[in-house]
């Protein structure tokens, strides 16, 4: 079995806000299952709590701190005496990441530039940095907890300056910049190369995802697919809406289109599929969430994100494929090669339905997003 034909090193299906100034929150997240935890210092933290938050989070991912640290000091109002943010961390890791998942590990090469592989498939192994549109966006992030779960932080839209060194650490796989453009994207660069030479990280491990929430960055979202040190796309919805001033229904079909436009944009520039929107309904049911992402899932996405942990079970189940969308995947896979061992490029499924190269590549993605056996 190859590496684009079978499960592999997956791309995250879930990613869970957590409050960057809620130390007890800090500690409890490894516990919620989340392929991805992204501290926040925007959104969830009031703006009084904004400066604290960011020393919370720059001392943690320093290692300043364990989790049992982090929760026994409560609602201190200041970080522990340690290095100044941004210097080198410890050798050891912080254990931060959720527990008993089943997600394969952390792909945190991000890219499928290579093209080997459809975005959102399975990945390989980590390239060496490369310019924006080449065949890697940048080396291997360190930002990785060892049983594989990412860390991330979103910085403030308006606090760059402030926000990115800060928490710039071999702990945190990169930054999601809120609101994005290309401009701030180019300063988030810049300021990830400065941290970077100032904390001895390798040139380029920071990653970013931009999140798309304003007409400006729609309209720039191909660009800002190709930028440097791009991992993958988001999108927020809500504050997107409100610049629009659109106003959704239930099912958020008014926004259909947007969202496309970064599904295409990704597709162009080799990015790994784009985040989901957060369902912002706390009182939606299992069912609601499930139905939810899996329209998501069809409309060309292949995670989503969370502001309560119990909706990360669902975003993860809808983004695994079932045990019989694997194997009718691998049976395509299998009928092609045969059918093209014998000297034809199309070959007939079980149904009698013709499977050609791109019902392969089909396939390969549902393959490349099974869990590892």
């Amino acid at each position: 079995m190859t590496e684009q034909e079978g499960p592999g090193r997956m791309v995250a299906r879930s990613y869970l806000y957590v409050p960057g100034d809620r130390r007890e929150k800090l500690a409890r997240a490894r516990e919620r299952g989340a392929d991805g935890l992204v501290l926040d210092l925007e959104d969830a933290v009031a703006p009084p709590a904004k400066d604290t938050a960011r020393e919370v989070v720059a001392a943690f991912l320093a290692g300043l701190t364990g989790l049992a640290g982090l929760a026994d000091e409560g609602a201190a109002a200041s970080a522990p005496d340690g290095p100044a943010p941004g210097a080198p961390p410890p050798a050891t890791p912080n254990e931060f990441g959720p527990s008993g998942s089943t997600w394969s590990g952390s792909t945190r090469s991000g890219s499928t530039r290579s093209g080997s592989t459809p975005h959102g498939s399975a990945l390989g192994t980590s390239s060496p940095a490369a310019s924006p549109g080449s065949a890697s966006n940048g080396p291997t992030p360190a930002g990785s907890a060892p049983n594989g779960s990412e860390l991330w932080v979103r910085v403030n839209a308006d606090r760059l300056d402030e926000d990115v060194p800060a928490v710039t650490s071999a702990s945190c796989a990169g930054v999601w910049v809120p609101k994005a453009d290309p401009e701030s994207l180019a300063r988030v660069d810049a300021l990830l190369t400065a941290a970077e030479r100032a904390a001895g990280l390798p040139a380029g491990v920071m990653r970013m995802v931009p999140v798309i929430e304003t007409a400006r960055g729609l309209l720039a979202v191909a660009e800002i697919a190709r930028a440097p040190r791009v991992l993958r796309l988001g999108i927020g919805e809500a504050d997107l809406a409100a610049e629009l001033g659109v106003r959704p229904g239930r099912d958020r079909a008014e926004l259909a289109p947007h969202r496309a436009a970064l599904v295409v944009a990704s597709a162009a520039a080799g990015l790994a599929a784009p985040i989901a929107p957060v369902e912002t309904d706390l009182s939606a049911t299992r069912a609601d969430l499930a139905a939810s992402t899996r329209a998501l899932l069809c409309e060309g996405f292949r995670a989503r994100t969370a502001i309560h942990p119990r909706q990360v079970p669902v975003i993860n189940e809808v983004f695994t494929p079932s045990p019989a969308e694997i194997a009718a995947a691998r049976d395509v896979v299998t009928r092609l090669r045969a059918a093209n061992q014998s000297g034809t490029g199309v070959a007939v499924d079980a149904r009698g339905r013709m499977i050609d190269e791109a019902v392969a590549r089909s396939a390969r993605e549902v393959l490349g997003r099974a869990p590892a056996s």
